[in-house]
């Protein structure tokens, strides 16, 4: 008669473990979450020689995009480092542009003007160690800003730039304007259904460490089997024995 199969402490560890992991990716699909996954350094000196700046901007840069929809570029501006007689930023902004290989360009900006830096000091200016963010940078795409009829696609360029205004102690008192910029990758933008798509990494690698452990609950039972197995057979006896 065949016995019943009893999952093992280990088998049931590994189904609870590939379990919390589908609920885990599951919420945080719900959630809507959206990784700060890259980021670039941009620096800043003054022509004077009074100062020296450092920004550092993060951000998430979706690898496509459809015509029709609004691409959206997360950020976070921090202020790394102001040296000399610079002392805080008093307006700021950073914009995301596409430049894209049809000839066309395509930009959007997020930032603080300088009147609402001095209606919330706390929130507006920003100091050597302090952030603005996250906040999200829209790029709506159509066919008249893109250039793309239906079926078309285009490999977009894209390029982040910080602007700020600059507080100079004495003996200068004043703002300077500080400004530069850097790529930041490339987005694929389709009008209809790219003809190459992205890997969905995440799910190949989920998929993958599921079958795993589900192989290792297998050895694991055949070893829990044969362990069991050998237990209760008897000593084979010679030809002839008795």
């Amino acid at each position: 008669m065949p016995r019943s199969y009893r999952p093992s402490g280990e088998s049931a560890f590994l189904a609870l473990f590939v379990l919390v992991l589908i609920v885990g990716m599951s919420a945080s699909a719900a959630r809507g979450d959206t990784p700060l996954d890259g980021q670039v350094t941009l620096t800043n000196v003054d022509p004077n020689g009074q100062g020296k700046s450092t920004f550092t901007v993060f951000y998430h840069l979706p690898q496509q995009a459809q015509v029709g929809t609004t691409l959206t570029v997360p950020i976070k501006l921090y202020v790394a480092n102001l040296s000399g007689l610079m002392s805080f930023l008093q307006d700021y902004t950073v914009t995301v542009s596409l430049s894209l290989n049809n000839g066309r360009s395509i930009s959007g900006q997020a930032g603080v003007n300088s009147t609402t830096a001095a209606e919330n000091l706390g929130a507006g200016q920003l100091h050597s160690g302090q952030e603005w963010g996250p906040v999200n940078v829209t790029l709506p795409l159509t066919q008249t800003n893109t250039g793309l009829s239906t079926g078309q696609e285009a490999l977009g360029n894209a390029t982040m730039r910080v602007d700020a205004d600059v507080w100079f102690n004495q003996p200068v008192n004043f703002y300077r304007p500080e400004g530069n910029q850097s790529g930041i990758g490339y987005v694929l933008i389709s009008n209809g259904v790219p003809t190459g798509t992205t890997p969905n990494y995440p799910g190949i690698a989920l998929l993958g460490l599921g079958i795993g452990l589900v192989a290792v609950s297998f050895v694991l039972r055949s070893k829990s089997s044969s362990s069991s197995s050998g237990g209760r057979s008897s000593p084979r006896r010679a030809p002839g024995s008795v």
